[in-house]
């Protein structure tokens, strides 16, 4: 995969930093009770050393897979708005995503209000998807020369790995993203309660 090497490194730099701030002594919220500890004992260090070890080696083995993934050829997504007594309608996000190697489904839900629901419910639906992130991690010269990354909105270093994170930014950002790295798209609303959208090679 292309960027592997460099991808691999930002991953490891991001968690050898932030293991040399727990050794050094730094504040640090408990994972567990949520708590800030201000002034962790040595045990507790050694805990949340330990952790941060075994999240460093979780997320170079999803590298891993993300980098034998099979290439992707498209993503279907139709989406269903469901009547909500409190939040309106609710986007629920149904996801085909084609590789070479066959398809698969998944599905993201967005509730709540004040952000774009469709996108966000969107990109919960694909954005796990590890030919998704293949074909992401390949094309991060092509996001970075039109600012799409690393851009906060758009896709993201998160523990150094590239993450799409255009949820709750509207559907346009995801469909600049897709169209950035070589991707055709469509859209339409099939009924009041219905949207359709693909990507494809």
């Amino acid at each position: 995969m292309k960027n592997y090497k460099s991808i691999k490194a930002k991953i490891n730099k991001w968690y050898d930093s932030r293991i040399k701030e727990i050794k050094s002594g730094c504040s640090f919220c408990d994972y567990k009770s949520g708590v800030r500890l201000e002034k962790p004992t040595d045990r507790q260090q050694a805990a949340e050393v330990r952790r941060l070890e075994k999240k460093r080696a979780e997320r170079l083995e999803f590298l891993e897979r993300v980098a034998n993934a099979p290439a992707l050829l498209s993503v279907s997504v139709v989406t269903d708005w469901v009547k909500n007594r409190t939040w309106g309608h609710n986007p629920h996000a149904f996801a085909t995503i084609t590789t070479t190697e066959g398809a698969s489904r998944t599905e993201g839900r967005a509730s709540g209000c004040g952000y774009d629901k469709y996108s966000a419910a969107v990109t919960s639906a694909i954005c796990h998807n590890p030919s998704v992130l293949r074909v992401l991690c390949e094309n991060l010269n092509k996001l970075k020369k039109e600012g799409r990354y690393p851009h906060s909105c758009e896709v993201w270093d998160c523990c150094g790995m590239p993450t799409l994170c255009t949820n709750g930014s509207g559907i346009e950002t995801l469909r600049g993203v897709f169209i950035c790295i070589g991707f055709k798209y469509e859209e339409n609303r099939q009924s009041r309660q219905t949207d359709f959208l693909r990507f494809w090679k």
